[in-house]
């Protein structure tokens, strides 16, 4: 088979998880004889081929005055044009059309769309392609992508975010089969009107696991203060303010901090100057990997109803507990760890009490086993066979579409 995954941003450029996630599904599949392409965006001026890792990706023109992915904060007018254009970008649209014809693939799937717009339903539907589409933001219900605004997740969606996002209504009904990183994904489109009528199901992204053995993976124990971890976007809507606003309320010695991630200069300044607390570590980006071995806990604060929050699973796939907020889908993967808790979204008082309940028995929460069955379906093998069936099914829909047509 020859499959064309479309995705916004392709490593080495990335702002979260989706990137890696995608990323890992395309050299799985293609390790499985899968003929992989990838459709990305990127800053230069011209279209480029490149075979990475197995998989051959396609890097075109954003084709917009400025790219919207940076640290940089930009003025409210030029954020609401850059939405508008967005929805219908003839540019993008037209240049992958051209991508599709080239590459010829057999089947075609989406995932995060922002930047191409509606163009790839339009030109896939236009050539009878079959088309998955895997939801991992919510931008096409939300033209923050993220269903917060304001320092809040949103009750209801906001008019510019109805008006913005409408198209996408009728198109997602072109779409053959559907899947969310989480099932709350996919409800919260379902319950806007998306992808009515069409097969959904929920993926697990692929989560590679080091030195499990036959039971699962449990860490070597540690001594000294509990080490919580924080790794992600430093921004409100991923809870880093409340984290640091729990510190003051633990009430207890005997713990540290480690913060992984960058954000826009001033929100991190800002932050850094309201809490000083020698026991704090700010150490910017970070290899993944290295950092979870850092740390005991990792602390998950999100405010916004994250879909699934990639860190969450690696952080217990290296042996850590998790302390996580009851956002989005982050509840139906928390029960991974060996050793974890949720508290209420957006309450700093609820945290502290997490995070001291951990101090005070640390043995329990440093040495924990993580069973091979509870990381099984993030396997490599699990989530290559698992899309194999989601494919089966957007072809056979597609065929009935074209018997009936």
């Amino acid at each position: 088979m020859r499959l064309l995954m479309v995705n916004s941003l392709y490593p080495p450029h990335r702002v979260g998880g989706a990137e890696q996630s995608v990323a890992l599904l395309a050299q799985a599949l293609a390790r499985d004889g899968v003929d992989v392409h990838v459709a990305t965006l990127w800053r230069g001026t011209g279209e480029a081929s490149v075979v990475e890792d197995g998989v051959t990706v396609h890097r075109v023109p954003l084709d917009q005055p400025d790219w919207p992915w940076g640290h940089e904060r930009r003025p409210p007018l030029s954020r609401a044009m850059w939405h508008v254009r967005d929805r219908a970008n003839a540019e993008v649209a037209t240049r992958l059309g051209r991508l599709i014809d080239r590459v010829r693939p057999d089947l075609v799937h989406g995932h995060v769309l922002t930047g191409f717009g509606g163009g790839l339903w339009g030109e896939v539907g236009a050539r009878g392609l079959p088309l998955a589409q895997t939801l991992r933001d919510y931008a096409l219900i939300c033209s923050r992508s993220a269903l917060f605004r304001k320092g809040r997740p949103c009750t209801k969606r906001c008019l510019d975010c109805r008006m913005l996002t409408a198209p996408t209504r009728a198109a997602s009904r072109q779409v053959d089969a559907v899947a969310g990183n989480s099932d709350y994904t996919l409800h919260a489109h379902r319950a806007a009107g998306r992808f009515e009528g069409v097969e959904g199901r929920p993926l697990f992204n692929v989560v590679p696991v080091r030195g499990a053995g036959a039971r699962g993976v449990r860490r070597a124990a540690a001594s000294g203060p509990l080490r919580f971890g924080f790794l992600g976007r430093v921004e409100v809507e991923k809870g880093i303010d409340l984290l640091l606003d729990a510190l003051p309320l633990i009430g207890r010695e005997g713990w540290r901090l480690r913060i992984g991630g960058v954000g826009r200069v001033e929100t991190v300044a800002r932050l850094r100057s309201a809490h000083r607390d020698a026991r704090v570590d700010w150490l910017g980006q970070v290899e993944a990997g290295a950092f979870f071995e850092s740390i005991d806990v990792m602390v998950v604060p999100s405010r916004w109803p994250e879909p699934l929050p990639r860190s969450l699973v690696e952080a217990a796939a290296h042996g850590c507990s998790i302390i996580a907020a009851e956002a989005g889908g982050i509840g139906e993967v928390a029960g991974v760890a060996g050793c974890s808790t949720m508290v209420a979204a957006g309450d700093a008082a609820s945290l502290a009490a997490a995070m001291r309940d951990a101090i005070d028995a640390p043995e329990r929460w440093r040495s924990r086993l993580v069973p091979a069955a509870a990381l099984a379906p993030f396997s490599e093998a699990a989530v290559v066979a698992a899309h194999h069936d989601f494919y089966e099914a957007a072809r056979t829909r597609a065929s009935r579409r074209k018997a009936g047509g």
